[in-house]
């Protein structure tokens, strides 16, 4: 189809030796926009859709400018195929142009549509929201994947919270996982 297929396959791929951490984030962040682009399109939401967009090319030129990038990893040309894709329902005639300057064969419109990696889009780290009959008082960052339990332990120990605790125990916990903890105090 064109010069760079397989590119995926070969060159990139999380947990291979050698790739940076720079390269993880902006393939991380190529799947997120991979993934947000394809849900835009299904809503027609032309607007969201450009600014992921510009939201990858911005993280290009990040990773491009701090010097963490690896030319080994195949990141960088996987991100230049992708962008002339996601642009081609959008954009056509620039999405072309595009796709002919990176040596890409074929009409763009004609490629496979990218597919993103569910594995790569989860995020390592959450915040869930502390909050104290009903406010908002502290928020926590958290290893994705930690126990409510756990979360609730870390949040009645962080110190703003034991302020507005003030020694009164908290008659019930609510929590919605990775997102809250909230807790109700009486007399407050």
């Amino acid at each position: 189809m064109y010069e760079g297929e397989g590119i995926r396959n070969q060159e990139s791929g999380i947990g291979e030796e050698g790739v940076g951490e720079g390269d993880r984030e902006l393939r991380k962040l190529l799947h997120q926009t991979i993934q947000r682009v394809t849900i835009d399109l299904d809503r027609f939401s032309l607007n969201t859709a450009i600014s992921r967009m510009m939201e990858l090319v911005n993280g290009m030129y990040k990773y491009k400018e701090s010097g963490i990038r690896n030319q080994e990893s195949g990141i960088w040309k996987e991100c230049l195929e992708t962008i002339p894709k996601l642009l081609s329902p959008y954009a056509p005639h620039f999405a072309e142009e595009m796709w002919e300057r990176i040596g890409g064969k074929g009409l763009v419109m004609e490629s496979e549509w990218p597919q993103f990696d569910p594995s790569m889009i989860k995020e390592s780290q959450i915040t869930i929201v502390v909050q104290v009959n009903g406010r908002v008082r502290d928020k926590l960052e958290v290893p994705a994947g930690t126990s409510m339990d756990q979360a609730k332990e870390m949040a009645l120990g962080l110190p703003k919270i034991k302020q507005h605790l003030d020694g009164k125990e908290g008659r019930k916990v609510i929590t919605v996982p990775d997102k809250l903890v909230n807790i109700v105090v009486e007399g407050a």
